[in-house]
């Protein structure tokens, strides 16, 4: 008896190295004893997901190789991605094996988080609350300081080897307070901001705690 549903998982996993494949040519990788190693484990991974958007390939990659003791190769990678290119050692932070990239992953697929360099703070970490759909039901405030703790919790795994030294970004908060139009409404979210990443500090031993700005919708950047 055929086994479709092999079949089909080996068919993917091949189309997979074959985009991978591809890239290494171009950056002349072929030849790196890791690559074929590399090429497998990341298509494996690439096949159990439901959308692996192209811009997160190279982040793949990159680590790959980093957590390989290849810091060299993921800086190509990296730098050869014009999306990766500007931010690179932002993303170069989040790629070591302390890092639990798992956890990170549904957040960067989607750009739900990102580094961006602004030219007032440096480079940071953008959570994009645009990017999460919010229905009037999903207002309450309860929902809403909850998803935002479990949120941040989860993120702020991007300042472990700075030791909490850094800047996070929030963008589209508005959208998610009860009254969007009320600006003084978001106080109570963004001290709650505040205080997880304190949490945050405590619990993982940081000698700092991220600072937190809020990019409005005409680019103003309330300080926090």
């Amino acid at each position: 008896m055929i086994d479709l549903c092999a079949s089909r998982n080996r068919m993917a996993r091949d189309l997979w190295a074959g985009h991978v494949q591809q890239l290494f040519h171009a950056l002349a990788l072929e030849d790196s004893w890791l690559a074929q190693e590399v090429a497998q484990s990341v298509a494996v991974f690439c096949q159990q997901q439901p959308y692996v958007p192209r811009h997160i390939l190279s982040v793949l990659l990159a680590r790959s190789f980093y957590v390989l003791g290849d810091e060299e190769t993921a800086i190509r990678l990296l730098k050869h991605d014009a999306v990766h290119r500007v931010n690179f050692e932002a993303w170069l932070d989040i790629l070591s094996v302390d890092v639990p990239f798992s956890t990170l992953y549904p957040f960067l697929s989607s750009r739900v988080l990102h580094p961006q360099h602004l030219t007032s703070v440096g480079t940071l970490w953008i959570v994009d609350l645009n990017a999460i759909r919010v229905t009037d039901a999903d207002r309450h405030e309860l929902i809403v300081f909850q998803t935002i703790r479990t949120l941040i919790e989860q993120i702020s795994v991007v300042w472990k080897k700075s030791g909490g030294r850094g800047t996070l970004g929030i963008k589209g908060l508005y959208r998610w307070v009860p009254d969007p139009h009320d600006r003084k409404g978001i106080n109570p979210y963004s001290t709650h901001i505040r205080d997880v990443l304190s949490q945050r500090a405590i619990t993982n031993g940081w000698k700092y705690r991220p600072d937190v700005i809020f990019l409005g919708s005409q680019n103003r950047v309330p300080t926090a």
